[in-house]
């Protein structure tokens, strides 16, 4: 027996961020602010959601590097700033609750989600990916009343002439061209793959028009310069050391056997050798 719940909508989940699979997700080695930036453009919410949704619920998703992230909507050019409840600046791996929200969501709405990541303990570039090793940017939102069967996922691939693609199911993607767009798209995205593709310094800049780099798209953008010759003097020094351990085990093991042999080593080729061949009679 169930009771009837007068009033009761059916709730559906709504999912943003970057796709793990983004030839952009790219993550610089020893850096502590490196930024994965996607954003779900106008044209999907107005397609996804015919009338108002309320945002119910939120978790937000990284792998073991994120250091932050943040939702925002942008409506009518302006950013409202941070979804409450879908922004955790000190983000902990181990500890991911899901937060309360209570947000109205427009048709038209642009959603952006912004992680940060802090890689100075890694030597090697992050890129996305489902293992534990790679990194992931993700908000799972609760919405109610439910626009469409199933989940509804807006995440977002950037091709390489600057292309907005997104997956709408197993097999299909939708290609949005910089036409359909709205006016204030920045094509950062596509500079950013070139400088990580080059290894060159680069940094994440703002466009004209005051909104943040890159609003629609994904993109990778570094708080500085990506540490090159830092990775080179590393390289350097770790050679060095292992030249220094190698020697020093060298010297230790001949140090044994000349100790175990006497004063000095055993010359099997001189048969007067008073070690090789003590003295026998009177």
């Amino acid at each position: 027996y169930q009771r009837r719940v007068h009033g009761a909508q059916n709730a559906g989940v709504f999912v943003t961020g970057p796709d793990s699979r983004d030839p952009f997700f790219t993550l610089p080695p020893l850096l502590d602010g490196t930024m994965v930036q996607s954003t779900c453009p106008s044209a999907l919410t107005g397609v996804f959601f015919d009338s108002a949704v309320t945002l119910s619920s939120v978790l937000l998703y990284t792998h073991t590097t994120g250091s932050s992230v943040d939702v925002h909507v942008i409506r009518d050019r302006t950013d409202l700033g941070a979804i409450p409840g879908a922004a955790a600046p000190y983000f902990d791996y181990r500890h991911q609750p899901t937060m309360p929200v209570n947000f109205t969501l427009l048709p038209g709405d642009v959603v952006r989600t912004t992680c940060r990541y802090n890689t100075l303990k890694r030597m090697n570039w992050t890129f996305g990916g489902d293992a534990s090793d790679h990194e992931q940017c993700t908000a799972f939102f609760v919405y109610y009343p439910a626009a469409l069967p199933g989940t509804i996922y807006c995440q977002t691939i950037t091709q390489a002439n600057g292309q907005l693609v997104v997956p709408v199911g197993p097999n299909s993607t939708v290609s949005l061209p910089p036409t359909d767009l709205p006016p204030y798209t920045s094509m950062v995205s596509t500079a950013m793959a070139a400088c990580v593709a080059s290894a060159c310094g680069c940094s994440g800049r703002d466009d004209d028009d005051g909104l943040p780099a890159n609003p629609l798209g994904t993109s990778a953008a570094v708080d500085g310069p990506v540490p090159r010759y830092g990775v080179i003097i590393i390289g350097v020094l770790s050679f060095a050391l292992g030249l220094l351990v190698a020697s020093l085990a060298w010297g230790v093991a001949w140090w044994c056997r000349h100790r175990a042999t006497g004063s000095r080593p055993i010359d099997t080729t001189r048969p007067t050798d008073t070690y090789a061949m003590p003295k026998v009679g009177p």
